[in-house]
């Protein structure tokens, strides 16, 4: 999971009214690590930002109450490429649209796999540029999970620790959610709110 800076935990805090203490009780951390983050004095580990954004997040969710759902999150344009295209295309796609993931379709449209900037990194290095000749058939990595429009925040997020992107799904794919569209939601709460 990709966290907002750590400048967030405290406008973040006070947005929810909550002391350094109280924030740190909910954590499972002290208040004094809390203040050390808050004063820049040092850089949490990711299980610690984990424990305090898990928190922060969970309280925009109640605050948003039911509206923090899958529906209410995802971008209703997704942009797909098929089995048979070629890398080069796929890559032309993502560079077009400023994408670093993008979802794999067969000939009836149901997402099979997915291909990625960093897995396609990796292919170029280990294989060298024949690979942009061939399909994406050949190199896709695994489908993003599918899950219903009316999933809770919470499982957004848990799914997203071990995922890209999540495509929302209702018979057919009708959006999809990045790591980015969370981190913007809760800066645009953050923002509309302190």
């Amino acid at each position: 999971m990709q966290f907002p800076p750590l400048s967030y935990i405290k406008k973040m805090r006070k947005k929810f009214g909550l002391t350094q203490a109280k924030l740190a009780k909910m954590a499972g951390v002290s208040q004094s690590l809390i203040a050390k983050i808050e004063s820049e004095k040092i850089d949490p580990s990711y299980k610690i930002a984990k424990k305090i954004f898990t928190v922060l997040f969970n309280l925009v969710e109640k605050e948003q109450g039911k509206d923090v759902i899958a529906s209410s999150i995802m971008r209703p344009h997704v942009i797909f490429a098929r089995v048979d295209e070629l890398i080069k295309d796929v890559l032309a796609i993502m560079e077009k649209h400023e994408i670093s993931q993008i979802p794999i379709v067969d000939y009836h449209n149901f997402p099979i796999g997915s291909i990625s900037e960093e897995g396609l990194f990796k292919l170029l290095s280990e294989q060298g540029k024949e690979i942009l000749n061939m399909r994406c058939i050949s190199f896709m990595e695994s489908c993003f999970p599918l899950v219903p429009p009316k999933t809770s925040f919470s499982s957004i997020l848990s799914l997203l620790e071990d995922s890209k992107a999540i495509l929302v799904f209702d018979k057919k794919v009708v959006g999809i959610i990045t790591k980015s569209d969370v981190l913007r939601l809760v800066a645009k709460n953050q923002k509309n709110k302190i």
